[in-house]
């Protein structure tokens, strides 16, 4: 029977960590044939005392207590101290169906595949507020293939939609890339993209991700690019090192990152920060060399609302000034 380790990296998120791990123990499989990994990152909440609690009361539940390092060398952390076969990504604010690991099975059973992508739901108060998943069932092969559907598409860059086999992260270099608050889901992500032989992609939504004001990726919008651009500049690495994309696919894939900063800016446009706050974060990322050199004349894809499309053109061109002026009538 295949063997999963559900990791979960725990920090200060005592309102919903129950939630998150009743749906990790109590998954209809065996319970000899999964582990629940948690590593709390220094909480100061009871979140540690949470854990503790349901390391005795679960034989397969272990715990780690452990200074904070941020999210980036948690989640590091849990791979490391994982033993089973595939390893299942949850963050302590959000859960699992209660079939999750079942689901898992079968698939991985029936295709003999190293990696499977699945469906994920954001929640809010017991409310689906969108639903990210495959219109149906599919199999992936082709190195080139499978690299251009994940990273021309920000909607596979979560680590947690993923469930990975063990021997993907044997070479643990991206996983190691510290200091990374924005974006750690892409790098630790590129261990499957880069070496996976077989990817399946299932409909199935299992994993539930909750809407948590309180969380990183819902704070600090202004420092996000900056690590964006950083685990994209890994991932360029990546794709030369390859040697497999074409002209069109590079110009695909920052595109996809063009879709990623038309909705920041637009965000920023109408966020409640001053004009001068907004500007100054306007002409960071207009300066940042990343953007410079890939991204500086690269326009908005049609995908992109033409309200957004408006206001990234007049980024694009420097309109600051204008941008801000639109903020306060929209």
């Amino acid at each position: 029977m295949t063997s999963f380790s559900i990791l979960i990296p725990v920090y200060n998120c005592e309102k919903y960590i129950r939630q998150c791990l009743d749906s990790a123990v109590l998954q209809d499989y065996p319970s000899d044939s999964f582990e629940v990994v948690l590593a709390d990152d220094g909480s100061t909440d009871n979140c540690g005392k949470i854990c503790d609690e349901y390391a005795e009361k679960y034989s397969n539940v272990r715990v780690f207590h452990k200074e904070n390092e941020g999210l980036f060398k948690t989640r590091a952390f849990t791979i490391r101290n994982a033993k089973n076969d595939y390893y299942v990504f949850l963050d302590a604010d959000d859960y699992l169906e209660r079939d999750a690991l079942k689901i898992l099975a079968k698939t991985v059973e029936a295709e003999e595949c190293d990696a499977v992508v699945f469906g994920m739901q954001r929640v809010y108060d017991g409310k689906i507020l969108s639903t990210l998943t495959e219109p149906s069932f599919s199999v992936i092969t082709d190195r080139r293939q499978l690299l251009k559907k994940c990273l021309c598409n920000s909607g596979y860059n979560s680590i947690a939609r993923k469930c990975v086999h063990k021997s993907l992260y044997e070479d643990m270099s991206y996983t190691e890339k510290g200091g990374v608050a924005f974006g750690e889901d892409l790098l630790h992500s590129m261990n499957a993209f880069k070496y996976a032989k077989k990817m399946a992609f299932i409909p199935e939504v299992i994993y539930n991700y909750t809407l948590n004001p309180d969380s990183i990726t819902e704070t600090d919008k202004t420092a996000q690019f900056e690590s964006c651009f950083f685990a994209k500049g890994i991932s360029l690495g990546v794709l030369e090192e390859l040697d497999i994309f074409t002209e069109e696919d590079y110009r695909d894939f920052h595109a996809a990152t063009v879709v990623y900063l038309a909705s920041a800016v637009a965000e920023i446009t109408s966020s409640k920060m001053s004009d001068k706050e907004k500007k100054e974060y306007f002409e960071k990322l207009s300066s940042h060399p990343f953007f410079v050199k890939y991204l500086k004349d690269v326009p908005p894809p049609a995908s992109v609302p033409k309200k957004r499309q408006f206001i990234y053109k007049l980024f694009m061109k420097e309109r600051y000034g204008l941008l801000c002026l639109i903020g306060k009538v929209f």
